[in-house]
């Protein structure tokens, strides 16, 4: 029999506990709020909102888990990373982080809206067929996320851990035919600060079909590995599938490009995604390129913006993707 699972308390420092909203491995996630009067975020001269979410982590049942050293060393990288980078509309917002009695409580920004994936298993897909979001959906979740990780890198701070479940959905809106998710980067707990965007930090960690290929085969990361993540991400929301199916270190350039030239999406889609998804990561698309990228100018113009890297023109979109089973099966088990 485990360790019985214990209380998380009503209180801790100057908050209340409110409803449970997440369970996994890591801790139990619930709403909080300020007992009395609304404080001021750290590092914020407005005031914040009430209500925030909290992740308690049971250090009891920490201390007895057979990582126990990696997981306490985790715990307290989140929490510095945390507090050394500033608020940015992109990711989520650190507000505290405490220890009482046999808990770990981090504070952070409660964002309401549920996660990517969870955005993407709910829309409405023909039968057969894996829901996915549009071309320009998916353009709108990667402004965003090419803003959100430009803010970590450039305070030296590599994700590590880029999925649909750690990009958090702030609200989702309709704009004609489209309905735009505006989001939140989240979850540091595997994230690295270095030095510089080519200093090294060694382990193999992250979510396996995520996972860029230099840190399958070397254990190595720079920011460039966000970036492979990028891409995954991108194919799985444009199709609603993984790019490979087998090991991913097996992966071949030339299965890889492949799959990717299936995607029924438009072919700046299909260029963005190959671009970042290059098993040589020398070769790999940079966010400076990203941001040069026609498919991005064409949004906010209507068309390639002066400067902008050229790609060929739009080819039909169809509505529904290859046949497949309606529920998308990207569900990651893999802390």
């Amino acid at each position: 029999a485990g360790m019985a699972e214990a209380e998380v308390p009503a209180s801790f420092g100057p908050y209340a506990r409110g409803r449970e909203l997440g369970r996994g491995a890591s801790g139990t996630v619930f709403l909080c709020e300020l007992r009395g009067a609304v404080g001021a975020a750290k590092g914020s001269v407005a005031p914040a909102p009430a209500t925030f979410a909290a992740k308690a982590i049971d250090l009891r049942r920490l201390r007895l888990s057979a990582k126990a050293d990696r997981e306490l060393k985790k715990l307290q990288r989140e929490a510095d990373i945390l507090k050394r980078i500033p608020p940015h509309e992109n990711v989520v917002r650190f507000i505290d982080s405490l220890e009482e009695g046999n808990w770990f409580f981090f504070v952070l920004e409660f964002v309401g809206g549920g996660d990517l994936f969870s955005a993407l298993v709910r829309r409405p897909a023909a039968a057969g067929r894996r829901p996915r979001f549009r071309d320009a959906e998916v353009l709108h979740v990667l402004r965003q996320l090419i803003e959100g990780l430009e803010f970590l890198h450039n305070h030296g701070v590599i994700h590590r851990d880029l999925k649909l479940e750690n990009i958090l959905v702030v609200q989702q809106r309709k704009q004609g035919l489209n309905l735009l998710c505006d989001v939140k980067i989240t979850d540091f707990g595997l994230s690295k600060i270095v030095g510089d965007g080519f200093s090294l930090a060694h382990s193999t960690v992250g979510s396996p079909r995520y996972i860029a290929p230099e840190v399958l085969a070397r254990g190595v990361h720079d920011f460039r590995a966000d970036l492979w993540s990028l891409g995954v991400l991108l194919y799985v929301l444009l199709s609603g599938r993984f790019p490979i199916d087998g090991p991913p270190e097996a992966v071949t350039q030339s299965a890889l490009s492949g799959s990717v030239a299936k995607l029924e999406a438009s072919v700046e889609a299909v260029h963005v995604v190959s671009g970042l998804m290059q098993i040589d990561r020398d070769k790999r698309m940079t966010l400076s390129t990203l941001r040069r990228h026609a498919w991005l100018a064409v949004e906010r113009s209507g068309g390639a913006a002066p400067g902008a890297e050229t790609a060929p023109a739009k080819r039909p979109r169809q509505d529904s993707g290859p046949a497949a089973a309606a529920a998308v099966t990207c569900v990651s088990t893999i802390e």
